[in-house]
């Protein structure tokens, strides 16, 4: 495990409420994208962030557990979105503004497997 300290890189996000002061974080997966923009947002807040790149030994175990757990409540898992639904998801949560007409464009026009993560990483 490693300790790190996150600070924003990007201007025009606004300044956490320190929500989360005094106390740890442990963020499991802070190489992918979604790993690192879960902890600056909890760095934002005043979160001591502790890293742990176990992603991708506990990652299939969490999701049959998440599976298991919905079938137990009888919920039916949602499917994946499309790429133009995830684009402007992923726009919206990562910088607060919609796709241009070009990202999106460029977006639909890759066809590489990982343009998904490239893209979260893009916008990180």
């Amino acid at each position: 495990m490693a300790e790190i300290f996150l600070r924003d890189e990007h201007e025009m996000l606004r300044p956490g409420l320190g929500r989360l002061k005094d106390r740890v974080a442990i963020i499991t997966g802070a190489n992918s994208g979604i790993g690192r923009a879960t902890a600056r947002l909890f760095a934002r807040e005043g979160a001591k962030i502790v890293c742990c790149d176990i992603q991708e030994t506990i990652s299939p175990r969490i999701d049959q557990l998440i599976i298991a757990k919905l079938k137990k409540l009888g919920v039916t898992p949602s499917e994946v979105c499309t790429d133009a639904e995830f684009l402007r998801r992923v726009s919206l949560d990562l910088s607060g503004t919609l796709p241009t007409p070009k990202e999106i464009e460029t977006f639909l026009a890759d066809s590489s497997p990982d343009k998904r993560r490239k893209k979260i990483d893009e916008l990180l």
